[in-house]
């Protein structure tokens, strides 16, 4: 802010900073408004690069714009210039050129900014983190190697910070999400399968990681008492506990996600899959996810339980958790839902195998099955619904607009005879 005030701060960050926070301001048509300080944010951004004086340094606002900004969606509005800027974006404004500026560029950070070499070092981390779990996403393997942060300023140096900070919970499961896709995502892995003992390891590392590394006040069990508990001991005002709700439920989503990636390494394929170890991962596998998926939905559950906790109030306005991190909370909801129905309907797919037999135990195995899909409708369309409270934001439509379409399709199935 002193940055900002002093008329120290990039013109690319203010618009960024403008741009991020419009969903959270009343004004007509601010969907309009966020699109002009987007494109604002931009031309902003791609004339600082252009005219620096090397073509290999960049300032570092003008990265923590890029940070905040990286892959947004702009519209078009027609405009021949609008429309070059719009093609120089799709090259300089994605993830993969966010990692590339970080590692390869050289990084200017005046002494008149406030908190210069604190803020580089926090913004190294998170360019870290945030690859970590984008490259687990994607499948794709992460440009960025340990040696390129091994001279970072560590976290430990940073103002106010406590030992076990949000920060450093994050930064270790992300190290786990590297070890994963590392693991199931290598090309080896994709040409000769990924060894069954690698994907026992990787599991035994994230329960090791939330025994050990994740501490409690960051962590939700599922069970509701002991959490709430935690929850009160750690807050001593509604916002403090809404600020650690929302902390509590991103670590808890990531950690989940983390099992729910590991799925992947079926598709990729697995080493000695035909054997009885092989069927015994296959079966784990598929526990793991299931249980990882159905703690999204009891996280979920457990976070409105908090009421107007877990909310947030400026001014007048009111907003959801979800609406607070609709890049992780939102897209994560809204992932496990389209994941509950893709699996009932294998489910269903299943039994219809079997056909018209009409013994007592085929019967008694297509209702279960019927009753099973069922409960994941169920779950899904809770887990849509909460992904549709991050009502802020211009693409959410778009976000549960997919997840509909496989909800209708499951309904359908579900009410076939």
């Amino acid at each position: 802010m002193a940055d900002y005030e002093s008329r120290r701060s990039s013109p690319a960050l203010v618009f960024a900073v403008a741009c991020r926070g419009c969903p959270f301001i009343s004004v007509p048509d601010k969907w309009k408004l966020q699109q002009q300080l987007a494109c604002g944010f931009r031309l902003a951004f791609l004339e600082a690069q252009n005219d620096a004086a090397s073509k290999q340094t960049i300032k570092l606002d003008d990265l923590e714009a890029l940070v905040l900004m990286v892959d947004f969606t702009y519209e078009s509005d027609g405009n021949t210039a609008t429309a070059l800027h719009s093609q120089l974006g799709a090259l300089f404004l994605t993830h993969e050129s966010l990692v590339l500026m970080t590692l390869q560029y050289q990084i200017l950070s005046p002494p008149v900014l406030q908190r210069a070499a604190e803020r580089k070092a926090l913004l190294l981390w998170h360019v870290y983190g945030l690859d970590a779990f984008y490259c687990l996403d994607h499948g794709v393997m992460s440009r960025i190697q340990e040696e390129d942060i091994e001279e970072v300023k560590p976290t430990e140096s940073f103002t106010g910070h406590e030992t076990r900070s949000y920060l450093d919970t994050m930064l270790s499961l992300a190290s786990i999400a590297r070890r994963i896709t590392r693991k199931i995502c290598s090309p080896g892995a994709k040409r000769r399968g990924v060894k069954l003992q690698d994907v026992e390891n990787l599991y035994e590392q994230l329960s090791k990681w939330g025994q050990d590394s994740c501490p409690p006040r960051l962590r939700i069990t599922g069970n509701i008492d002991s959490d709430l508990a935690e929850q009160k001991d750690h807050s001593r005002s509604s916002n403090t506990m809404s600020t650690n709700l929302l902390h509590c439920t991103v670590i808890s989503l990531l950690e989940l996600n983390c099992y729910m990636e590991i799925e992947r390494c079926l598709d990729i394929g697995i080493q000695e899959r035909a054997s009885a170890e092989g069927e015994a991962l296959e079966l784990r596998i598929g526990y793991e996810t299931l249980k990882a998926a159905n703690r999204i939905f009891q996280t979920i559950k457990y976070t409105e339980t908090f009421k107007d906790c877990g909310q947030v109030i400026t001014g007048r306005n009111r907003y959801s958790l979800i609406d607070l991190s609709p890049g992780i909370l939102r897209n994560m909801c809204a992932g496990a839902s389209y994941w509950f129905c893709n699996h009932a309907q294998k489910l269903l797919h299943q039994q219809s195998l079997l056909g018209a037999e009409s013994s007592a135990h085929t019967q008694h195995c297509k209702d279960r099955s019927r009753q099973r899909a069922e409960d994941y409708l169920k779950k899904a369309t809770k887990l849509r619904d909460t992904a549709a409270t991050a009502i802020s934001h211009m693409d959410t439509a778009q976000v549960v607009s997919r997840v509909n379409q496989e909800l209708e399709a499951l309904k359908i199935l579900v009410q076939q005879p």
